[in-house]
């Protein structure tokens, strides 16, 4: 028996809640880039870059999520889609922060190093700021962007026939 998920084309529905979220930050890349100061661009371009990459690898694997549902109605239903996007958006968000704190954390003790200052306390600093702003990131841009990518994906999507929406 096939799985509901796997009659359902999807790539259109991704691509089309892909588009905002991915030109968002090509033109937040590009103006970064093109005139933004480097000291700017160390904290704001991995923000925009993840828009760029973690977009589609966030449609990508909500749409891997979504092939698994053998229920039409259930996959049919705009919550199904909103909980598989939110769901993959909310852990590329926070491994590529978890990402960048790390690497972060490495700059400054190597900068420590070669100023020769300790850096004991700075590091649960870096790793509690980089924390709070990356929750308030999740907030203010992964969740509203889940929303709405969401609801993007599923009215582009063509749900099998003879399937109850709501």
């Amino acid at each position: 028996m096939m799985k509901a998920g796997q009659e359902m084309k999807m790539m259109p529905g991704a691509v089309a809640a892909c588009f905002l979220p991915v030109g968002l930050g090509l033109l937040f890349t590009v103006f970064l880039l093109s005139s933004g100061p480097a000291a700017d661009q160390f904290m704001t371009l991995p923000i925009s870059l993840c828009f760029v990459f973690g977009t589609p690898l966030s449609a990508w694997l909500a749409c891997r999520r979504l092939r698994k549902i053998e229920d039409a109605n259930r996959l049919a239903r705009w919550g199904t889609s909103f909980w598989a996007g939110l769901l993959w958006s909310s852990i590329v968000h926070f491994a590529a922060a978890f990402i960048y704190t790390i690497g972060f954390m490495f700059w400054a003790a190597r900068d420590a190093a070669i100023n020769e200052v300790p850096i004991g306390e700075d590091l649960f600093s870096i790793f509690f700021m980089s924390g709070f702003i990356n929750l308030m990131l999740w907030g203010v841009l992964t969740l509203p962007f889940a929303l709405i990518s969401a609801s993007v994906f599923w009215r582009v999507s063509k749900f099998p026939k003879d399937v109850s929406v709501f």
